[in-house]
């Protein structure tokens, strides 16, 4: 009997967790307490997409179109996202954007993640919304007012700075890659280098500058607190006659992000 009775329990709390959407698709009630209305994946992916070694202030990573008439008047969405960059003190930000409105970016430095958690909500009416961040226990609001009975895009787009200026101490090549040294604050694994104004000895005189003040293709490979490689066309054996500067890209990725309607009528 007591076996029955556990199955019975079993199968009733199967039925509500479905109903609420906690295996699958569920449904949410109407404002009105009537109807209810279905809850809407509208894109997700947990692919990362990164800004790599390019300084900018908001490369667009993914986008989401949210379809005409999703939205009721009383309908919102519900925006999750995960960033990640190396642990590096060069700030970087993540940004979410309703249609051409920035709703929040945030500014972090050091830490190795983030995760940005907005809402968007339909105020009675299908062209009037108050988007609140919830992602650091304390709420922010934005007003935007976009026609929901019309497609609308949301954007991810993630930015970065240019690190300040190191000074190396010491420039070596293996033929692959240099070697830098610094007094301190080495920079992490998967940061990007532009190194500039080292001058090495043999023929290269100019192999260990790379990159751009905007842009750079080489990544770096932490060996310790004072010293980094980064790839290099200088010869083996080969090493700096003048120092330098070399100063760090950190990239943002996207790790992943999932967008849930809530349409209500």
């Amino acid at each position: 009997m007591r076996r029955i009775l556990a199955f019975i329990a079993i199968l009733l709390f199967c039925g509500t967790a479905a109903a609420n959407g906690i295996f699958g698709s569920g449904t949410v009630a109407s404002s009105s307490g009537g109807s209810s209305s279905p809850v809407v994946v509208v894109c997700q992916s947990g692919t990362p997409v990164s800004t790599n070694g390019v300084v900018t202030f908001g490369m667009t990573l993914a986008t989401c179109t949210v379809p005409a008439n999703l939205l009721g008047p009383n309908g919102f969405l519900k925006i999750f996202t995960q960033w990640s960059a190396p642990n590096s003190s060069t700030y970087k930000f993540p940004q979410v954007l309703w249609g051409a409105t920035l709703l929040d970016q945030y500014y972090w430095n050091g830490t190795n993640g983030y995760a940005l958690t907005l809402q968007i909500a339909n105020q009675g009416v299908t062209n009037s919304q108050m988007t609140t961040n919830v992602s650091n226990g304390t709420l922010s609001y934005t007003q935007t007012s976009l026609d929901t009975t019309q497609p609308q895009t949301i954007s991810f787009t993630g930015g970065n700075r240019l690190g300040t200026a190191i000074a190396t101490t010491a420039v070596s090549a293996n033929g692959t890659y240099c070697t830098a040294t610094v007094a301190s604050g080495a920079y992490p694994t998967g940061d990007f280098v532009y190194a500039a104004g080292i001058t090495m000895s043999g023929t290269s005189a100019s192999c260990a500058n790379v990159g751009t003040s905007s842009s750079s293709t080489v990544s770096v490979t932490n060996i310790s607190s004072t010293q980094f490689e980064y790839p290099c066309s200088c010869a083996s054996g080969t090493s700096a006659t003048t120092q330098g500067t070399v100063q760090d890209i950190t990239p943002i990725t996207l790790s992943g992000y999932q967008v849930i309607a809530y349409p209500h009528n």
